[in-house]
C-alpha cells in the first residue's frame, strides 16, 4: 500500500489488514479451533490449528513492514455486533484490544499508524503468509518484507501471468470481446 500526503499539513492514518483464518478444510466448526498469538521477534500475529492433522504444525502469519500499534484475533471485535466488513466496528475505536488466543472467532487483525509529511510518501508492505515453522514463518518476514521484494515478487507473477494468458491470443472483429479473452 503506498500512501501519499497531498495536504500541506502533517497528516496521520490508520492502516488495518483483516483476514479470517480457516486453517483446514471448509468445515463447520473448524476454525474453533485455530489459536492465534503474537510473535515477539518480528511482531507478526500468528495462527496455528493443532487439530488439523495434516498441518499441525504450520503457522499462518499476519505482518506489517511498519510497527503494528495494536491487534486482534478476535472477528466479532473487528466487525461488531451485527454490523459487516462495509463498516466494521474497529474504525470507530482509537485501538484494537490486542486480544489474541484460543476460543476466539478467529481473524487476524493489524492496525498500523502511519505520519506522513506534506508531499510524503510511504509504502506499508502486508504480509499474510504461512510456513512450517515458526523459524520458516520468520525466515518468509525476513526474506519478503520490504517493499522491493514486494515489488519484484509482483513482476515475476506479472510475468507469469503475461506468459500463461499471452499463449493464445484471440482475434475478432469485437476489440472488447478481444481485450476480454487477451488477459
Amino acid at each position: 500500500l503506498t500512501l501519499t500526503n497531498t495536504s500541506r499539513r502533517a497528516r496521520t492514518f490508520s492502516v488495518y489488514s483483516y483476514n479470517e483464518w480457516v486453517l483446514g478444510p471448509p468445515r463447520m466448526g473448524h476454525q474453533r479451533h485455530v489459536v492465534t498469538g503474537r510473535d515477539a521477534p518480528t511482531g507478526a500475529l500468528v495462527a496455528r490449528n493443532p487439530y488439523n492433522t495434516g498441518f499441525a504444525y504450520n503457522v499462518a502469519f499476519s505482518w506489517a513492514s511498519e510497527p503494528v500499534r495494536s491487534m486482534t484475533g478476535d472477528r466479532t471485535e473487528f466487525i461488531g455486533r451485527n454490523r459487516t466488513l462495509t463498516r466494521p466496528a474497529a474504525l470507530t475505536a482509537r485501538a484494537l484490544s490486542n486480544r489474541l488466543g484460543a476460543g476466539l472467532d478467529p481473524c487476524g487483525a493489524l492496525q498500523v499508524s502511519v505520519t506522513l509529511a506534506p508531499g510524503e510518501t510511504r509504502t506499508v508492505v502486508f504480509l499474510l503468509g504461512e510456513g512450517h515453522s515458526i523459524g520458516e514463518a520468520r525466515a518468509l518476514i525476513g526474506r519478503c518484507g520490504d517493499a522491493s521484494s514486494v515489488e519484484s515478487a509482483r513482476q515475476d507473477v506479472d510475468a507469469l501471468w503475461e506468459r500463461t494468458l499471452g499463449a493464445i491470443q484471440v482475434r475478432t472483429p469485437d476489440d472488447s470481446f478481444d481485450l476480454l479473452m487477451n488477459g
